[in-house]
């Protein structure tokens, strides 16, 4: 392999983009080459020949293919365009930014997912995923709906582990949102300390600030939504594709670990201790 600068710039110019997505498909000839692409075959032997100068492409007898470095930037270019063309939320959005280079190509596994322009229509499909959750849940959000925080606590009564990532100016709404809950659970004489004992050994709250909200459910399907920045009016991509939401799952990874750690049970016990009682 050539330097790399060199090979960017040969793969910069006019066409040449286009020879190495037709090469990674299969081995081809100059000739088939010059048929499949419709241009000129001087400007395609010179393309060519800079191609293999810089080791993206290799001859071999009449048959042109693509090296091992020719492989990986083909398809880590292809994936940039696709990116360009499909997401431009991402271009006001510190996602990019903020997710390690890694993950960055993965956002490209959202391009067959469902796209919802209105949030809240996705907010309503998430019931019944939590109706459906049995293992465990990821999340990330600022969403403060009583629902669904009972939603949560039930399931980790059932024995479903959730980790949740909550954005700091929110936390203190979903405290007061969540001791008004137990307060009408308690009120209904329903079984407030098995609820809170559950959410003592399942429930993992952290606060943070990502460019991001998420939901995964079990493992089976992903709601994720990339925020432009200082606002969450952006669409949400809805998919149950196994590898994008692995990848999905490595991002919230990525943002957990840099967050910190809150004992939102005490929160919510200190906030309603007086009608509870505890």
């Amino acid at each position: 392999m050539k330097d790399l600068t060199e090979a960017l710039r040969a793969i910069a110019s006019d066409g040449k983009l286009s020879i190495l997505r037709c090469l990674v498909k299969s081995d081809m000839t100059h000739n088939e080459l010059h048929k499949a692409l419709g241009i000129s075959s001087s400007t395609l032997s010179r393309s060519l020949k800079s191609l293999v100068k810089c080791g993206i492409v290799r001859k071999e007898g009449r048959y042109y293919s693509l090296t091992g470095m020719g492989h990986f930037l083909t398809e880590y270019l292809c994936n940039l365009e696709e990116i360009a063309e499909s997401f431009d939320i991402v271009s006001s959005s510190r996602f990019a930014k903020e997710v390690p280079v890694e993950l960055k190509p993965g956002i490209v596994r959202l391009k067959n997912a469902e796209r919802y322009e209105n949030p809240y229509e996705a907010l309503l499909k998430t019931f019944d995923d939590f109706r459906e959750l049995s293992s465990y849940g990821n999340f990330i959000d600022g969403v403060v709906v009583d629902g669904l925080i009972k939603y949560v606590w039930l399931k980790c009564a059932e024995g479903v582990r959730v980790k949740s990532l909550v954005y700091g100016n929110v936390l203190e709404r979903k405290v007061i949102v969540g001791a008004s809950v137990l307060c009408r659970m308690c009120e209904r004489r329903e079984d407030v300390e098995e609820v809170l004992s559950a959410l003592r050994k399942r429930l993992e709250v952290r606060v943070a600030e990502p460019p991001v909200q998420l939901a995964i459910f079990d493992g089976k399907v992903l709601y994720l939504q990339i925020l432009p920045d200082e606002t969450f009016e952006a669409p949400v991509f809805v998919t149950r594709d196994r590898k994008c939401i692995k990848w999905a799952n490595c991002v919230f990874e990525h943002f957990w670990e840099r967050s910190d750690e809150v004992d939102y049970v005490s929160k919510l016990e200190s906030y309603c201790a007086p009608q509870l009682k505890l």
